[in-house]
């Protein structure tokens, strides 16, 4: 599995280019180079997940399981973090017509994105013989369960929109209440999730996408601060480095902890963007199916271990990794139709 990790940095170092040391990176939250460090971690999402259904006991393996072990949810810190960024930059620009949008075209349409994805994976259970509760399968459809799909993060995403709906609706004309209103709510909906038991993976996180917004409203400012030189730069990751190392040895304490150990390394993620042009398209491309890739994985992976191609992990990995690739291009072709027709307001004429 080691080979396969050494084998995604590749792939990452092609095409990045680093900035000259007394310049910085201007164009590091931009749509392609946030989408290209989506489609890193989607890899590295992918990886996790894949690793569970391999028999992986080699040295080399070791070193992966423990990467894995390290990294725990940071690998979808970065999906919550630039979401939350760009809704913020077109609150910002659109306004509340913008806001009023987001239920019809975001949370529906996630919504029914998912629905025909766990669709997808009841057929697959019907035709492989898995037995399931109806009650789960009905749960299922409203991601509060699973039946083989990823559905913890569709669950945070959906009530991370309907918080941001309600926090900027209530504050139209006020960004700074509407950012406050919405990071209390988020706190509020993680000890929720604690109080009906949800695991940690459901809301260790969810920090990341008010804190993506946060980082919008105050970008001209961070940018004025932190491109004054490199000086500052250097004070400000060695800063986040030391908060990411404490936060690691201590976010077992308790959610706090946690937060800030998954914001520094947020952090440390923005900061090297400011001086790594990535510029690679098959990361771009990736980064552009975050959704269908995380949510169709597992069929691929569960089909092929029932049919026994589960032997060699190399050959394992390249035919689920095409397999879903394949499948999350479709599916996004097909689900853009769906939106055309169903969740984009028709132009008045």
């Amino acid at each position: 599995m080691v080979y396969i990790l050494i084998a995604v940095l590749f792939v990452f170092f092609c095409g990045a280019k680093f900035v000259k040391s007394d310049e910085f990176n201007s164009d590091y939250m931009s749509k392609d180079t946030t989408g290209a460090i989506n489609g890193i971690f989607v890899l590295l999402v992918f990886m996790c997940h894949i690793s569970g259904y391999m028999q992986l006991g080699s040295p080399s393996d070791k070193i992966w399981l423990d990467l894995k072990s390290w990294l725990g949810q940071l690998v979808v810190i970065t999906f919550l973090f630039y979401s939350g960024y760009g809704m913020m930059c077109s609150i910002m620009k659109k306004g509340t017509p913008y806001v009023k949008g987001i239920f019809r075209r975001r949370f529906l349409s996630l919504f029914a994105h998912f629905d025909i994805a766990v669709f997808l994976f009841l057929l697959m259970n019907l035709a492989l013989g898995i037995k399931t509760k109806t009650k789960t399968v009905l749960l299922a459809f409203t991601t509060w369960e699973s039946i083989g799909n990823s559905n913890w993060y569709i669950t945070a995403v959906l009530c991370l929109y309907l918080i941001l709906i309600v926090s900027f609706l209530i504050f139209r004309k006020h960004r700074l209440p509407g950012l406050i209103t919405m990071t209390v709510l988020t706190v509020g909906l993680a000890f929720l999730l604690i109080k009906v038991g949800k695991p940690a993976w459901y809301y260790n996180t969810l920090i990341l996408f008010p804190l993506g917004m946060w980082y919008a409203y105050l970008k001209k400012y961070i940018d004025k601060f932190l491109m004054k030189n490199n000086y500052i730069y250097m004070l400000c990751v060695t800063a986040a480095v030391a908060a990411f190392a404490v936060g690691h040895k201590y976010r077992s304490l308790g959610l706090p902890v946690y937060w800030l150990w998954a914001s520094a390394f947020m952090l440390i993620v923005v900061l090297v963007s400011m001086k790594i042009k990535v510029g690679n398209p098959a990361l771009s491309m990736l980064g552009r199916h975050v959704f269908s890739v995380y949510i169709l994985q597992h069929i691929p992976m569960t089909v092929f271990e029932r049919l026994g191609l589960i032997n060699n992990n190399l050959n394992y990995f390249i035919l689920c990794f095409a397999v879903t690739l394949l499948m999350a291009v479709a599916f996004d072709a097909i689900m853009k139709k769906l939106d055309a027709k169903l969740f984009t307001p028709k132009q008045k004429a």
